[in-house]
């Protein structure tokens, strides 16, 4: 059985557990793409070409969606950062939705 590498780990940690509990500290802002993708891919176990279907877009838009929130998320965790959710965008696709459903149909928004 092959023994364990040696990891080196070059930052010290300070906070051993995450809380959202100080106000003091700053926040790390993720818009609600970045978490969809996330959980399609991360947590539903999404192929990035069956997560970039599910959500009308390429799927190197997928990944790179996936990089930015995860790093926001390490960093709130290595920081002990609030992390806040940003619903804008979400709702810019139920408004590209609806117009795309209204044009198809010919009635006015």
């Amino acid at each position: 059985m092959k023994g364990r590498t040696t990891r080196n780990i070059c930052f010290a940690i300070e906070n051993r557990k995450f809380s959202c509990q100080d106000v003091s500290k700053a926040s790390v802002v993720i818009p609600s793409d970045q978490m969809e993708a996330l959980r399609l891919v991360d947590v539903e176990g999404k192929s990035q070409i069956e997560a970039a279907a599910i959500m009308g877009i390429s799927r190197g838009t997928i990944q790179r969606l996936c990089i930015k929130a995860r790093k926001a998320i390490a960093t709130s965790l290595i920081y002990g950062y609030d992390i806040v959710i940003l619903l804008v965008r979400l709702l810019q696709y139920v408004i590209t939705a609806i117009s795309r459903v209204c044009a198809s149909t010919g009635k006015r928004e």
